[in-house]
C-alpha cells in the first residue's frame, strides 16, 4: 500500500441535539460533531409510529379520496 495517498484518521467527538455523546473515528480536520439526530432519538431507530401529523394526515388524504370510511 502506498502510504501518502490514504487519508489520516482522527479521534472525533460526536454531540446528538439530544444530549448523546459518542466517539469516531473520522477523515475530518474537526475533532467536534454536532448531530440532529442518533440512533437514540431517531424514529427509525426507536421505532415510534407518531413522529408527527404528517401520518394521519396522509391517510386522510387518501380516505377522502377513494371515498372510504376511517374503519376500512
Amino acid at each position: 500500500m502506498q502510504t501518502e495517498i490514504h487519508p489520516k484518521y482522527i479521534h472525533v467527538d460526536l454531540t446528538c441535539s439530544c444530549g448523546n455523546t459518542f466517539d469516531s473515528n473520522w477523515t475530518s480536520s474537526k475533532t467536534e460533531y454536532h448531530l440532529e439526530a442518533c440512533s437514540k432519538c431517531h424514529p427509525a431507530y426507536t421505532k415510534e409510529k407518531n413522529t408527527g401529523s404528517a401520518t394521519g394526515d396522509r391517510v386522510d388524504r387518501f380516505n377522502k379520496r377513494f371515498n372510504r370510511s376511517a374503519k376500512g
